[in-house]
C-alpha cells in the first residue's frame, strides 16, 4: 500500500525532532556530568559509567513499545513512548533547580549578537547550498545509494577532523588546552576504531545469525534482531561491576589511557574471535547462538571502558570555552568510525569475512597495544 504524501513528510519530520532532540539532550546531559564531577578526578569515570548503564537500561525501551504496537497499534505504542517520557522529564523540571541551581546555566563563552546572526546566515547557507547540491545529484541521475553512503562516510570522517583542528586553532583556547585536546585525539581515534569494528562486524553478523546461526534453542525461535538486545544487558551488567570497581579503587585506579588500550583489545578481540566458527564450521552447518553471545560478551566489555572513559576524558580535557562542544566531537568521532564503516562495507564481498575480520580486529589490536604501551607518557601530556 502506498504511504500518502502527508504521512511521509510526517515521518521524516518525526525523524529530524527525534535526531535533533537526542544531540541536544544527550550532549548537555554530558556536559552537565562533566561540571558536576570537574573537580572530582576519581569519581568522573564512575559517574559516566554509570550514565552508560541508565543510556543502556533505556534500550529495553523498543521491547516494550514494540510488545505494545502489536497487540494494541502503532498509535498505541508512540502513545506509551511520549507517555514515558514524559513521566522521566518531569522529575528533572521539578527538581533540577533544587539540586544542580545554576550549574551548566552560564554560558562560558556567548555570542555576541552580530556573532549569532553571522551563524545564523552561515547555517541557512549552508543548508540550502546542500540540498541544491544534493536536489542537482539526484535530478542529474548521479546520486545512487552507494555513492551517497560513501559521501556521508567521507562527511563523517571530514567533520570531526575539522572540527578538532577549529578548536585548537581557535584564540580562545590556551597552549596547555590545545595540548591536551590534542593528546585526547588519540582517544578519538580509538573511538572511531570502535565504531568500525561495531558497524562492520555486527552488520555482517546480522546476515550470518539469519543464514548460519541455529535459532531453535530449547523449544524456542529466536529471530536475528533478537540479538540486538544482547548488547543492551551486557552493558548494564558489566557497567555495573566497573563502575563498582573504579569506586572500590578510589586514587589507585589505572589511569584513562591504560584503561582505553584494554579496552581496545577487547573490541579487536570480538571480530578476531568470530573467526573460529567461520573457520571451523562450513557455510551448510547451523553453529550455536552462543558464538554469537561470545562476540557481544567481548566487544560490550571492551565498550564499557572505552565508551564512559573517552566521555568523562572529554570532560576533563575540555577548553574553558569549548565544554560542550568537546562533547560534541567525541560523538562526532563515533560518526567518523560509522563513516570508516561505510567506505569499508565496500571492499566486503560475501565467502571473504574470515580476512574481514582478521583486518578490523587487528586494527583495534593494534591501536590498542598502542595506547598500552604509551599509557604513562599519554597520561602525563594530558594532566600536564
Amino acid at each position: 500500500m502506498a504511504v500518502p504524501h502527508g504521512g511521509r513528510l510526517l515521518f521524516f519530520a518525526s525523524l529530524v525532532l527525534q535526531v535533533v532532540a537526542s544531540g541536544v539532550t544527550g550532549q548537555s546531559l554530558n556536559a552537565l556530568v562533566g561540571l558536576i564531577y570537574r573537580q572530582r578526578g576519581t569519581m568522573r569515570n564512575t559517574a559516566f559509567t554509570l550514565l552508560y548503564i541508565i543510556s543502556n537500561i533505556g534500550a529495553a525501551g523498543p521491547i516494550v513499545t514494540g510488545a505494545v504496537a502489536v497487540r494494541f497499534g502503532y498509535n498505541a505504542g508512540f502513545l506509551v513512548a511520549v507517555f514515558v517520557l514524559a513521566l522521566t522529564t518531569a522529575p528533572y523540571v521539578v527538581l533540577n533547580r533544587r539540586y544542580l541551581g545554576d550549574l551548566g546555566v552560564t554560558v562560558p563563552d556567548p555570542l555576541l549578537p552580530t556573532e549569532r546572526r553571522r551563524l545564523a546566515l552561515r547555517v541557512l547557507g549552508g543548508a540550502v547550498i546542500v540540498a541544491a547540491v544534493i536536489g542537482g545529484a539526484l535530478w542529474a541521475g548521479w546520486l545512487t545509494a552507494g555513492r551517497f553512503s560513501s559521501a556521508v562516510g567521507i562527511l563523517g570522517i571530514v567533520l570531526p577532523v575539522w572540527y578538532m583542528v577549529a578548536i585548537v586553532r581557535s584564540p580562545k583556547v590556551t597552549k596547555q588546552e590545545a595540548r591536551h585536546v590534542k593528546t585526547y585525539s588519540l582517544f578519538l581515534i580509538g573511538n572511531s576504531i570502535t565504531m568500525l569494528v561495531y558497524g562492520q562486524a555486527t552488520g555482517i553478523l546480522s546476515l550470518y545469525t539469519l543464514d548460519q546461526v541455529n535459532l531453535n534453542v530449547w523449544g524456542w525461535h529466536l529471530s536475528a534482531a533478537s540479538f540486538q538486545t544482547i548488547p543492551a544487558v551486557l552493558a548494564v551488567l558489566f557497567g555495573s561491576v566497573i563502575s563498582g570497581l573504579w569506586t572500590r579503587l578510589g586514587r589507585r585506579q589505572p589511569n584513562a589511557s591504560l584503561k582505553f588500550g584494554i579496552g581496545m583489545l577487547f573490541w579487536g578481540a570480538g571480530p578476531l574471535f568470530m573467526i573460529l566458527p567461520l573457520r571451523l564450521f562450513p557455510a551448510n552447518v547451523k553453529v550455536s547462538p552462543l558464538w554469537i553471545v561470545m562476540f557481544y560478551v567481548l566487544i560490550i566489555a571492551g565498550e564499557t571502558l572505552t565508551s564512559p572513559i573517552g566521555t568523562a576524558l572529554a570532560s576533563e580535557v575540555a577548553p574553558a570555552a569549548y565544554v560542550t562542544q568537546m562533547m560534541t566531537v567525541f560523538t562526532l568521532s563515533q560518526a567518523a568510525g560509522s563513516g570508516l564503516s561505510a567506505i569499508a562495507a565496500n571492499f566486503y564481498t560475501p565467502g571473504h569475512e574470515v580476512v574481514y575480520f582478521l583486518v578490523i580486529g587487528a586494527i583495534a589490536v593494534w591501536w590498542g597495544i598502542v595506547m598500552l604501551i604509551a599509557n604513562r607518557r599519554i597520561a602525563r601530556a594530558i594532566v600536564k
